[in-house]
């Protein structure tokens, strides 16, 4: 995705001293500029522009429209902004509703800045970040739904070795960049993998491509 330097990004929270602090925390990095903020879902459907922002990052819980609500009216309007579920909530269930509203990232707010940088990073150059906890949370989903054991479910087709070393540390949340280091190959190389690998499994977009690896219990 090409998105502009710095990063305009967009900061959603009814809760009105959090919501100060963690723009002060943004502010702390150069590549990142808050263009917007709002404490409701409402007034980021009411001013928003597609031109304009680069990643919302979004509270779950707010009253009138949540979080899963307003990015599921974003994404009727906008298909490629990047958004970031950032929450006190560390249910899996949320995980999920999440993703099925076409999130790209979820993180709850104990995340350290680091990570929250991370993920901004993952979703823009990836279209998703993943960590541990969302990839048990869409595993468990996953075997609920499809009352699948993860021991016996075997993948429907067969990964090389570079491409299981590749699809490991995609669920990682690493960036191509970061991967063609530890993989030794060229950032164009990797690409193509990643292109060769939605193809083969069937998925849109990396996030179906983890589903995909948890159903199929290569990821963990």
């Amino acid at each position: 995705m090409n998105y502009s330097c710095p990063i305009r990004v967009a900061v959603i929270d009814d809760h009105n001293i959090f919501r100060a602090s963690f723009i002060r925390l943004l502010d702390d990095y150069n590549d990142l500029n808050v263009v917007f903020e709002s404490n409701s879902g409402e007034e980021l459907l009411e001013k928003y522009n597609s031109n304009l922002i680069d990643v919302i990052i979004l509270d779950l819980n707010m009253p009138n429209l949540n979080g899963i609500e307003t990015c599921k009216r974003i994404r009727e309007r906008d298909k490629n902004v990047r958004i970031l579920m950032l929450t006190m909530y560390d249910e899996p269930s949320f995980v999920v509703k999440s993703f099925e509203a076409q999130v790209n990232g979820y993180l709850v707010k104990t995340a350290k800045p680091k990570e929250v940088h991370l993920a901004i990073m993952s979703i823009l150059e990836e279209g998703v970040y993943s960590n541990e906890f969302v990839k048990e949370a869409l595993l468990k989903d996953v075997i609920n739904k499809n009352h699948i054991n993860p021991l016996r479910e075997m993948a429907l087709v067969e990964f090389s070795e570079t491409e299981l070393n590749l699809l490991r540390l995609i669920s990682k949340g690493k960036t191509s960049k970061q991967i063609s280091k530890e993989l030794f190959k060229s950032k164009d190389s990797i690409d193509k993998y990643r292109t060769a690998l939605l193809r083969k499994t069937k998925s849109h977009n990396t996030a179906e491509l983890l589903m995909y690896c948890a159903k199929h219990n290569i990821l963990l």
